[in-house]
């Protein structure tokens, strides 16, 4: 039988073998960063991409009556103006000089139900100004035992 004679050359077999360790990962690598700037690409279009036709609308709506005059009830003479004025409004004159708000009950919300459609027995509760019995208790005992723990320092 026939055999070569002659010896491996073992430094040509390393440098081939580490040669296409380096390529391999070197492939590895860039098919890692080309598939992580497509996914974050995908992702940016999806979140900055065309805007909600819906959001555009709402914050149009937002915006005018932010920035006009409106009439809210003419006959308890109840206006809207632009939120600049109203702010500039308020630093002059101070909080004291406008008349309390107080909620429309029809526009009301309960529970997160608007209060119309919210139960007649649930309005009652809502609606009483006295607290329950039991937190008046609660606040009584909370209040003496701030007392205990100041007169033990």
């Amino acid at each position: 039988m026939a055999h070569e004679k002659e010896q491996p050359k073992n430094v040509l077999i390393v440098t081939v073998g580490l040669g296409c360790v380096v390529a391999v990962t070197g492939i590895l690598f860039g098919l890692q960063s080309y598939y992580d700037h497509l996914r974050d690409a995908q992702q940016q279009e999806k979140v900055f991409g065309r805007p909600n036709a819906d959001l555009v609308a709402l914050r149009a709506e937002e915006h005018r009556k932010l920035t006009t005059y409106a009439a809210l009830d003419k006959a308890k003479g109840r206006y809207r103006i632009p939120i600049d004025q109203a702010i500039g409004l308020l630093s002059k004159k101070g909080r004291d000089a406008f008349p309390v708000l107080t909620p429309d009950p029809a526009n009301a919300w309960v529970n997160g139900a608007p209060a119309a459609s919210a139960s007649a027995s649930a309005a009652p509760a809502a609606s009483s100004a006295e607290p329950p019995k039991d937190a008046k208790d609660k606040d009584k005992k909370d209040k003496d035992k701030d007392k205990k723990d100041k007169d033990k320092k």
